[in-house]
């Protein structure tokens, strides 16, 4: 399958490639930069903690089961976690709002985890915003802060150059019914994740396969190791969206594969390759260390 539009053609090593192609990863991957250093982005998080059944402290005081940055009063409320509801109740004399209403003292604000369908509640005070994230049957608040230094002294992500043997035409082979597999994460969860079928694909060679996971978009989720991994790729994995095409086709683009969250930060709980996706070559493209 010819994937290349255009006659504009630039050399790469030993490779021609079209300009066109060349200029679409550049700004692709441009705006996973951005994407990184936005206001919701990875770089804004400092803090991850899991939650207790009963009062979980919220707060800058050192003690505090929530610990937030210390630009913040010692105090801030308290979550609590019971069998039925997620509850948040604020300290007297602090400004806090959910989801952009302000919160009485008085107020006690059910709050949503992220697995909720309508999203995670935001809980906001100064430029700090923390919520609850679901990790099988754990409970955690995850912390953002606007004034992060991870944001403040990101560098920018680091690619090998745009190679076109590394964007492939596969093949998709659903399962004859989807299925739930364990997968484990980063931090030491082992969650079910939705396996819909396998992309296969002949790269140096080799004739290779990945299990593949659903997206929102309806895109293939691929997350992979390969033989640069934890030498010129970041060590636990990379992740890669696989446009899927007519006839079961896959456009599998290895340019695009990136580095997880946890690359990026402590506080992210991302997902790590099945078995089955541990690649026995390197793969050199996409992002690299």
């Amino acid at each position: 399958m010819n994937f290349g539009n255009s006659t504009a053609v630039k050399h790469i090593g030993d490779q021609i490639v079209s300009n066109s192609y060349v200029d679409e990863i550049a700004e692709w991957r441009q705006a996973k930069e951005a994407a990184l250093l936005a206001d919701d982005g990875w770089l804004t998080l400092v803090g991850l903690f899991w939650l207790e059944e009963g009062i979980n402290s919220v707060g800058s005081d050192l003690g505090s089961a929530v610990l937030l940055p210390d630009h913040l009063p010692a105090e801030i409320g308290a979550i609590e976690l019971n069998s039925a509801e997620i509850l948040f109740r604020c300290s007297p004399g602090v400004e806090v709002s959910v989801d952009g209403v302000p919160v009485n003292v008085d107020d006690a604000v059910v709050l949503r985890s992220d697995a909720h369908e309508d999203g995670a509640s935001f809980i906001t005070i100064d430029t700090v915003t923390f919520f609850v994230i679901e990790r099988g049957e754990h409970l955690g608040v995850r912390v953002r802060d606007l004034r992060s230094p991870d944001r403040e002294t990101f560098t920018g992500r680091q690619w090998f150059a745009t190679d076109p043997a590394y964007r492939l035409d596969a093949a998709f082979v659903p399962h004859r019914e989807p299925r739930l597999i364990p997968v484990m994460n980063m931090v030491g969860i082992l969650e079910p994740m939705e396996n819909i079928g396998t992309v296969e694909f002949t790269l140096n060679g080799y004739a290779l396969s990945l299990e593949a996971f659903p997206t929102s978009t309806g895109a293939l989720w691929l997350i992979f190791r390969d033989e640069t991994s934890g030498i010129t790729t970041y060590g636990a994995c990379r992740y890669l969206n696989a446009e899927r095409l007519p006839g079961n086709r896959v456009d599998l683009d290895f340019n695009k594969a990136v580095h997880p969250p946890c690359a990026f930060t402590n506080y992210a709980t991302c997902p790590l390759p099945p078995p089955d996706n541990v690649l026995p070559i390197p793969i050199e493209a996409g992002e690299r260390l």
